[in-house]
C-alpha cells in the first residue's frame, strides 16, 4: 500500500466544536467527515449527546453512509503528553472515545504492525476551543483542483511566452491572430 512521505504536507481540513452550547444553553451537537486518497474509507467524528467533553470516532464506507468495523491497519494514539499512548477501541463499541482537550494522530500501518510513525499518520485532532482536524492525505477533489491550479499556470506561461516571442497575444480574439497563423502555416 502507498506510505506518507515524510515531505508531504498536511492541510487543515476541518474542526469539531465541542461543549457549544445554544441561546437555550442545549448542547450543540457536531460532526466532521474526512476522505483519503486511496483508501477504502473515511473517518466521522461527533460530539456525543448530552456530554459536554466527548465525541466518537468512527469508519464510514468510502462510498456509502454505513459504519464499518475499524479497519485492522488502523491506530488510534493519544499523544496528549508526548507518551504516545494507543487508544482501544470503546468497551463494547467499534469506535474511540475521544476526550476533549486531548490530542491523537491516526495513522494506517497496511502491513498491520502498529507503527506509530509520521509516514503513516494519516489524520490529527488537535485540541483548543474546539478540535482542529488536519488531514494528511489529500482527497481526490483536492488533487484535481491542484492538477487544474497547476494546467492553467502553465497555459498562462505559455501564453506569455508566445507573445513574447511573437508579439501578439493568443488570449486576444481579433484577425492578427489568425493572420499569424495563417503566415505560420504558409
Amino acid at each position: 500500500m502507498n506510505r506518507i512521505s515524510k515531505n508531504q504536507n498536511y492541510h487543515r481540513a476541518g474542526s469539531l466544536n465541542v461543549g457549544k452550547r445554544n441561546k437555550e444553553k442545549e448542547l450543540i451537537q457536531d460532526s466532521d467527515i474526512q476522505e483519503f486518497q486511496d483508501l477504502p474509507f473515511r473517518i466521522k467524528i461527533e460530539t456525543l449527546p448530552k456530554e459536554e467533553n466527548y465525541a466518537r470516532l468512527f469508519f464510514l464506507h468510502k462510498e456509502e453512509e454505513r459504519t464499518i468495523e475499524v479497519p485492522e491497519e488502523i491506530t488510534c494514539v493519544d499523544v496528549t503528553l508526548k507518551n504516545d499512548v494507543i487508544k482501544d477501541l470503546a468497551p463494547e463499541a467499534n469506535w474511540f472515545l475521544i476526550t476533549h482537550s486531548y490530542k491523537y494522530n491516526i495513522y494506517f500501518d497496511p502491513k498491520k504492525k502498529q507503527r506509530i510513525d509520521r509516514e503513516y499518520k494519516i489524520y490529527s485532532l488537535n485540541a483548543g476551543k474546539n478540535f482542529t482536524i488536519y488531514n494528511y492525505k489529500k482527497t481526490y477533489e483536492k488533487k484535481d483542483q491542484e492538477k487544474t491550479n497547476r494546467y492553467l499556470r502553465k497555459e498562462k506561461f505559455l501564453d506569455e511566452l508566445i507573445e513574447t516571442v511573437v508579439g501578439v497575444s493568443l488570449s486576444e480574439s481579433d484577425d492578427s491572430v489568425n493572420d499569424i497563423e495563417l503566415k505560420i502555416e504558409n
